[in-house]
């Protein structure tokens, strides 16, 4: 999932704003209008940084902005004044960041700033270029900019290329007409009569309708979203629950219940690895790329098999631990993954992989490592099989239904709990 795909990112885009965005754009592109130099249409100030001794913490001189830590949903937030600024923003103008993994990402200046390196200050030319329709255009092609910049360490969106980005050529008025409608979308004022009304003399007329159709299915595609995410939750909350009413006090280290059992196949030049991750907070396995011998440094490979669980020794403590699916079998993990087999006799896989990927054990798995976000300890396989949490037994009945049928078809199975009291003792007693 890319930046602007994830709604926790602070570069996210909704899919309506994304579509409106992309349409116009495509619009220009496959009308007769042209394209012209960004240049022609916007001033660009490349920032440069102020000496180190021309810095200050306390607020003397020009406010500086070195990048996008100092941005915040809209305005930036300075923490360093210089007396020796050398390139500025104006009120107004659109801040762009220009380095790095959040090349891209934007903020409005609320005043005159200095501005350091990392950053680019934009606005229209006048009767040239109108700036909100820049701002627009340019989040749009964030994603090409960013394949153009992308060097071999690190991504730098320089002057060059900043100034000869392709920009559909159109007049100014048609630009602010844009600019506005692009903005109600992005601050969900968008009403489709008054545009359709206010773009039907242009070559733009269709779009409205086309962002009111995306707009609905966009709404219907989050309301499913929600559902999800709260089923998840009642889900895992009844695996938890339902785990510790059938364990009751019966108690086991999970070396009682697991063994480290690991295919270590070692990497040979001419051999492909089909790689596969774990996410975390119990968001299961997920295939990642394909490697061979000259893509990696590791000697060798742990490879997956049927049943195996699955866990990362840097973000185990963050839930990034999981059953083996079937359609994952014979891939490959690093050696920072760690590969357990169920004991005969003590647990099943089907179980296991469902009760892992809960909340309720990846907090007491978090429990077993000290430290803070990077530092913090690897969860290693001796102690992981410490680890003592409530456990029932193998052979009670509802177990083994948990076991043989998803987990969904149990919670519905089940649904009527407390209703049911003949067939909660008949199934208790199975």
């Amino acid at each position: 999932m890319s930046q602007v795909d994830n709604p926790n990112s602070v570069m996210y885009v909704s899919p309506v704003l994304r579509a409106a965005r992309r349409l116009v754009y495509e619009k220009c592109r496959t009308s007769d209008k042209s394209f012209i130099a960004l240049k022609n249409i916007a001033h660009i100030e490349m920032g440069q940084s102020p000496n180190g001794q021309d810095c200050s913490s306390e607020p003397q001189g020009e406010p500086l902005l070195n990048g996008p830590t100092e941005f915040g949903h809209e305005y930036p937030t300075p923490v360093q004044w210089t007396t020796a600024g050398k390139k500025f923003a104006t009120k107004g103008d659109l801040l762009f960041c220009v380095r790095g993994a959040t090349a891209g990402r934007t903020n409005w200046a609320d005043q005159k700033y200095a501005i350091g390196r990392g950053l680019a200050a934009v606005h229209g030319r006048q009767k040239s270029g109108d700036t909100a329709f820049v701002y627009h255009m340019l989040r749009d092609r964030r994603d090409v900019l960013a394949a153009e910049a992308r060097g071999s360490t690190f991504m730098n969106m320089g002057k060059q290329l900043l100034h000869t980005l392709p920009m559909p050529s159109i007049d100014f008025t048609l630009q602010e007409i844009l600019g506005q409608f692009l903005d109600s979308v992005e601050n969900k004022t968008f009403q489709f009569d008054a545009w359709s009304k206010k773009l039907s003399p242009t070559s733009f007329s269709d779009i409205p309708r086309i962002v009111a159709r995306i707009e609905e299915l966009a709404a219907k595609v989050e309301e499913a979203r929600e559902l999800r995410s709260q089923t998840q939750k009642h889900l895992q909350s009844f695996v938890s629950s339902f785990h510790l009413h059938l364990a009751s006090d019966r108690n086991r280290t999970l070396d009682q219940i697991l063994q480290l059992d690991e295919d270590r196949q070692e990497v040979i030049f001419g051999h492909e690895y089909p790689q596969v991750g774990v996410r975390g907070f119990g968001g299961g396995l997920f295939f990642r790329e394909t490697l061979d011998a000259t893509q990696t440094t590791y000697k060798a490979f742990n490879r997956l098999y049927e049943g195996a669980i699955v866990l990362s020794q840097v973000k185990g403590w963050e839930g990034a631990i999981a059953g083996c699916p079937d359609n994952l079998v014979g891939k490959y993990v690093s050696p920072e993954y760690r590969t357990f087999r169920c004991i005969e006799g003590e647990a099943l896989p089907a179980y296991m992989a469902t009760l892992v990927t809960s909340p309720w054990f990846w907090t007491q798995l978090k429990n077993l490592t000290r430290g803070m976000g990077g530092r913090r300890e690897r969860t290693r396989p001796e102690k992981f099989l410490t680890m003592k949490i409530p456990m029932p037994n193998v052979i009670q009945g509802l177990y083994r239904i948990l076991c043989k049928r998803s987990i969904i078809y149990v919670h519905q199975e089940i649904a009527p709990w407390p209703a049911r009291k003949k067939n909660r003792t008949a199934l208790m007693t199975y």
